[in-house]
């Protein structure tokens, strides 16, 4: 990610969605959208679950395995996060972390069936923060200045 058209401290908010696990130097892309926000700025990242018990590691195996996508094991997703490695990223890039958690557990696979569920389900998956989701969440905020 190169250096971003925008002045230092001008943004209230930033989106990093299913980007972070494509780059090679994530670190570098965090510290331009650290130097974008204005102090109290809030950044969402969302990136596949590669920690137990997520179901992403075997789903991307599987897709990987049909030949009906192109591969992301390796190709696409050159940096796999956990919960905790995400959090631990954030933090070293001199963010707070405000809420950390994961989603798409069932929700995807029952709104196949009861698709009127759907929201509702992904609702309570984001609101019980788990570990199980396909996907991690996390919300960080750059610290107001003297934090």
């Amino acid at each position: 990610m190169d250096d971003l058209p925008l002045a230092s401290g001008c943004a209230d908010a930033a989106l990093l969605v299913e980007v972070v696990e494509h780059l090679e130097a994530p670190e570098r892309a965090l510290a331009e959208l650290y130097r974008v926000l204005k102090p109290g700025g809030r950044l969402l990242v969302t990136t596949p679950n590669y920690g137990f018990p997520s179901l992403w590691p075997a789903l991307e195996w599987l897709a990987d395995r049909s030949g009906r996508t192109a591969k992301m094991a390796g190709e696409q997703h050159v940096r796999k996060f956990r919960p905790e490695t995400l959090a631990a990223w954030l933090r070293a890039g001199g963010f707070a972390v405000a809420r950390l958690g994961t989603f798409y557990q069932l929700s995807p696979w029952l709104a196949l069936a009861f698709p009127r569920w759907a929201d509702a389900w992904v609702a309570r998956e984001i609101a019980g923060g788990g570990r199980a989701g396909s996907l991690i969440y996390g919300l960080a905020v750059r610290p107001a200045a003297g934090s």
